[in-house]
């Protein structure tokens, strides 16, 4: 039988072969760990590369295609401005005489394109708009809502139209009322003064209408209409 000693000697011994498998065992443990996240890193990185890759290469294919396109087009803007600078009027006759020419010899074959004018895209910067007043007559049902109009905004276009309404409802004493309060805002509107004188010659006062648009065509000799008028109402034309 064996002592007690050699039984711990031996106790000892195996707990160190059990460590030593053990510890081998960890280390052949951390080593495939160690391998695996090697690999997968390895992954990662080739991966990314590719990505950076097709990335470039499509930027690269882009930028070509974008090239070309627009080398296309500035070709076609070319060929365009070079064929196309006549009427289009004349590419009937031509057509008809490239098809003469394609009867009698064949070997020969003519094309035209049509000839119109072609005018490239153009950048058009239109000027500021001034701030106008738009009056749609056809919302204004009656004279009185002009009338409103008229003394809400004291504005002469609402008075020469209220007197042109007056006047051509025969009511010229309003008309002439009106015309006066438009030459009152502006004398030297135009309309305010043919429509006094109208009405004036309506209500019997042709010469106070002719001393009226004497004096307004001295001042504003390229009213052609009031000079019109004048001589209207002179020869006994309007009445």
């Amino acid at each position: 039988m064996l002592k007690t000693k050699e039984v711990l000697i031996l106790e000892e011994r195996w707990k160190e072969l059990r460590n030593k498998k053990i510890f081998k065992k960890i280390i052949i443990f951390f080593s495939i760990l160690l391998l695996v996240l090697s690999l997968i890193l390895l992954y990662l990185i080739l991966n990314t590369q590719n990505k950076d890759n097709i990335t470039n290469a499509n930027n690269i294919s882009l930028n070509a295609s974008v090239n070309q396109t627009t080398n296309t087009i500035n070709s076609t803007d070319v060929l365009l401005q070079n064929n196309f600078t006549t009427k289009s009027d004349h590419s009937i006759d031509s057509l008809a005489d490239n098809k003469n020419k394609t009867n009698s010899n064949v070997n020969k074959t003519v094309i035209k394109l049509p000839e119109i004018s072609y005018i490239g895209p153009q950048i058009i910067i239109e000027p500021p708009e001034e701030k106008k007043i738009i009056i749609e007559t056809s919302n204004i049902q009656n004279i009185n809502e002009l009338i409103k109009k008229f003394e809400n905004t004291n504005n002469i276009i609402f008075a020469n139209m209220i007197s042109e309404e007056f006047f051509d409802k025969k009511d010229y004493k309003k008309s002439l009322k009106f015309a006066l309060k438009a030459n009152e805002i502006d004398p030297k509107n135009e309309s305010s003064w043919i429509m006094f004188a109208k009405s004036q010659v309506k209500l019997g006062n042709k010469q106070d209408a002719i001393k009226a648009l004497e004096i307004f065509t001295k001042s504003s000799k390229n009213s052609k209409n009031a000079i019109n008028l004048l001589q209207r109402i002179k020869s006994g034309e309007f009445k």
